[in-house]
C-alpha cells in the first residue's frame, strides 16, 4: 500500500478534543458532516438500503438477462451497492419520477430524532460547533433543534438559499448539500455528479475555518467527494467509521497498522481517496452511542431523570406527542446504556479469558470501578499467590494513591521488593512515595537511581524523576532532559506531558509550548478513579495560568474533581501561585484555597 494512511484515534479521544473545544475555549471550532447512517435508529434506512431493495423491484420487472446485463454493465455486486444508488435509482424511477420522490418521502415522513439528534441539536446550540453538512434529506436534525431547544436553526435546504447563510452565526446552520425533502431532492445521476455551484463558497469557507468529524457518512456520493479532492484549503478530517464492538489487538491502536489498515478497508474508494496522512480514522459503537459519550463528556444534564416524567392522567391531545418523544428518548437511553454496559463486559471477558494465575486478579482489579470491591480484589488475589511481585507492587500504590493508607502501603512496597527488588515500576514508586510523603528525599533519589538501573527507559520513572530534579534538587536543566527523555520513551504519557507542561509553565515562562502539551495530556487521559490527581491538575494549570481562556470551566471541573476526592499530596504548586499572583490572578483567593484542597492531606 504506498499511499500514507490516515492516522487512527479513539473515540475517547475525540470526544475529549470536541469537550476541549467547548465551552468558553477559545480553540479549535467542529462542524459535522452527517450521512444516512445517523438516521437508522429513527427508523430511516440508508441509501444502501433503499437500493438493495429497489435491485429486488428492478429484478422482478425486468426479464433475467435484461437485468443480468444491466447489472454487469454498472459494476453492481453485493459489497458496492450504495456507491451505484444514483444509477440504481434512475433504473427504478427514471420513467416516473415523482414516484422516486414519493417513495423516499413515504420512508421519511412521520419520523422522530433520535436520541443522537436530541445530543447534536444540544452541542450546535450550545457550544460554537453549529455547522451541519448533510446529504440526506430527512428533517431530523432541524426537528430536534426545534423540539428540544429554544433556537431556530438556518437550513439551507436548496442550493439557492446558499448566498444567505450567514458567514458568522451562533445560530445552528444546516446545509443540506442535496436538498431538502421538500424541494425535490436529487438522488438521480445528472444531480449528484457535481456538486451545485452555489454551494462551493460557502463550503469552502467554512471548511478552511471548522475540523470537520464525519458521522453515519459512507462517503458514496460523487458529488460530495469529487468537490473535497478539489478543495485545497481545509482543516483536518475526522472520519467516524462504524466499527461495533471491534478493539485493536495492539493498545497502541494509533501505530497498529493493522488496525488502521482495518478501518481503511472500510471505506468507500472515494473517500479513501480524499484522505491523507494529517485526517484521521475513529471506530465508533454507532452516531447515537458516540453522541451519548459527548453528552456524557460535556457535563450535560437535560437527561437527567428524564424516566421520572409520567403521562398525566387524563391528558390532553396536544401532549401526546410531547409524552411520546420523551417515552421514545429514556426507551433509547436505557438502550444505549446497556449496549455500552455490554461492549465494555464483552471486551473484558475477552481479554480476561486469556489470563490466569495473579494476571487475572490484576485486570480485575484495574477494571473494577468501586474502590471497596477493587481492595478486596487485591486481598483475594494476594492470599492466593502472596509472593507475587506485580500484585504486591500495584496493591502498594493503590494503598499510597487512592486509599491514602500510607503506613500499609510502605509495608506493601517493601514486601514487593523483598520478592523481586530490581522491580521497576516498583523501585519507581517507591520513591514517588519517599519524595511525595515521607519527605526523605535522599532515600528517594537513591530508590529513582536503582529503578533506573533495572530499566532505563521507564517512561514513568523518567518523568518522576525529572520532577524530584525540579521540585528537590532544582535541577532544572537535568530535569529537562530526563523529560525528554520521558518523552522519547513514551510519546504519549499523559503524567509526564502534564508535568512538563508545569515545568515549562514554572521555571522557563514558556506558556505557549505548555499548552499545547496540555491538550495532548488530555487527549490522552481516560477518565476514571486513578486518573483524577492528573486531571485535577491539569485544570488546576488552566485556573492559574489560562484564566482568561479556561477560568470558568476550569473552575467547575477542578471544584467536581477535588469533591470526589482527587489528591496530589505533597505536589508543589507555590511557583503557579506565585505566578498567577504576579499575573494578577483575579482569583487569587480560590486559587489559593483549590490548591491546598489539592495537594494537602485530608
Amino acid at each position: 500500500m504506498n499511499k500514507e494512511l490516515p492516522k487512527t484515534i479513539t473515540s475517547r479521544q475525540l470526544v475529549r478534543m470536541l469537550k476541549d473545544a467547548s465551552g468558553e475555549s477559545k480553540g479549535k471550532k467542529f462542524c459535522f458532516l452527517i450521512g444516512a447512517g445517523a438516521s437508522i435508529s429513527s427508523g430511516i434506512p440508508t441509501g444502501a438500503d433503499l437500493a438493495r431493495e429497489w435491485i429486488r423491484e428492478i429484478e422482478e420487472d425486468c426479464s433475467k438477462g435484461d437485468f443480468a446485463r444491466w447489472k454487469n454493465k454498472v459494476g453492481i455486486s453485493e459489497d458496492n451497492v450504495g456507491e451505484f444508488y444514483p444509477k440504481i435509482y434512475e433504473k427504478r424511477f427514471g420513467h416516473i419520477p415523482e414516484s422516486g420522490y414519493d417513495c423516499i418521502r413515504h420512508y421519511m415522513e412521520g419520523k422522530e430524532p433520535s436520541l443522537g439528534y436530541l445530543i447534536l441539536a444540544n452541542i450546535m446550540v450550545k457550544e460554537k460547533h453549529n455547522v451541519v453538512i448533510t446529504t440526506n434529506f430527512d428533517n431530523l436534525l432541524e426537528d430536534a433543534i426545534r423540539t428540544y431547544t429554544q433556537e431556530k436553526p438556518f437550513i439551507a435546504g436548496h442550493e439557492a438559499l446558499a448566498d444567505y447563510v450567514p458567514k458568522r452565526s451562533d445560530r445552528p446552520i444546516i446545509l443540506k448539500v442535496h436538498r431538502d425533502l421538500f424541494f425535490h431532492p436529487f438522488s438521480d445521476q445528472e444531480h449528484t455528479r457535481t456538486i451545485q455551484t452555489a454551494w462551493v463558497g460557502i463550503l469552502d469557507r467554512f471548511l478552511s475555518d471548522y475540523f470537520l468529524i464525519v458521522l453515519g457518512y459512507g462517503g458514496n456520493d460523487e458529488s460530495l467527494m469529487d468537490y473535497f479532492t478539489s478543495l485545497k484549503n481545509r482543516k483536518q478530517i475526522y472520519w467516524c467509521v462504524y466499527n461495533p464492538g471491534e478493539e485493536p489487538s495492539n493498545p497502541d491502536s494509533e501505530n497498529d497498522l493493522s488496525w488502521r489498515e482495518h478501518l481503511w478497508s472500510k471505506l468507500s474508494s472515494k473517500a479513501q481517496n480524499i484522505l491523507n496522512a494529517n485526517d484521521f480514522l475513529i471506530a465508533i459503537n454507532g452516531f447515537d452511542i458516540f453522541m451519548y459519550d459527548c453528552y456524557a463528556a460535556l457535563g450535560y444534564k437535560f437527561l437527567d431523570e428524564i424516566e421520572k416524567i409520567k403521562r398525566p392522567n387524563p391528558m390532553h391531545e396536544l401532549l401526546e406527542a410531547t409524552y411520546r418523544r420523551l417515552e421514545n428518548i429514556n426507551v433509547q437511553r436505557k438502550e444505549i446504556s446497556e449496549i455500552k454496559r455490554s461492549l465494555s463486559q464483552e471486551t473484558s471477558a475477552s481479554y480476561r479469558n486469556v489470563l490466569s494465575g495473579s494476571l487475572g486478579y490484576l485486570f480485575d482489579a484495574n477494571q473494577e470501578t468501586d474502590i471497596d470491591k477493587k481492595d478486596k480484589i487485591y486481598q483475594e488475589g494476594i492470599a492466593k499467590y502472596p509472593q507475587d511481585a506485580d500484585l504486591l507492587g500495584d496493591y502498594a500504590s493503590f494503598l499510597h494513591t487512592i486509599r491514602h493508607d500510607y503506613d500499609q502501603a510502605e509495608a506493601y512496597y517493601k514486601r514487593a521488593l523483598e520478592v523481586e527488588p530490581n522491580h521497576a515500576n516498583t523501585l519507581g514508586n517507591y520513591a514517588v512515595f519517599l519524595k511525595d510523603i515521607r519527605h526523605d528525599y535522599d532515600q528517594a533519589e537513591a530508590y529513582y537511581k536503582r529503578a533506573l538501573e533495572a530499566e532505563p527507559n521507564h517512561a514513568n520513572t523518567l518523568g518522576n524523576y525529572a520532577v524530584f530534579l525540579k521540585d528537590i534538587r532544582h535541577e532544572y536543566d537535568q530535569a529537562e532532559a530526563y523529560y525528554k527523555r520521558a518523552l522519547e520513551a513514551e510519546p504519549k504519557d499523559a503524567n509526564t506531558l502534564g508535568n512538563y507542561a508545569h515545568f515549562l509553565i514554572t521555571c522557563r515562562g514558556d506558556l505557549k509550548r505548555a499548552d499545547s502539551l496540555i491538550r495532548q495530556a488530555f487527549e490522552n487521559t481516560d477518565e476514571n478513579e486513578g486518573t483524577k490527581p492528573l486531571l485535577a491538575e491539569l485544570w488546576f494549570y488552566r485556573y492559574a495560568h489560562y484564566y482568561e481562556e479556561w477560568g470558568a470551566e476550569a473552575e467547575k471541573e477542578l471544584a467536581a474533581l477535588l469533591n470526589a476526592g482527587a489528591k496530589s499530596i505533597g505536589w508543589n504548586l507555590a511557583p503557579d501561585i506565585e505566578l498567577a499572583r504576579k499575573n494578577r490572578h483575579p482569583h487569587i483567593e480560590q486559587l489559593e484555597a483549590f490548591a491546598k484542597k489539592l495537594t494537602e492531606k485530608a
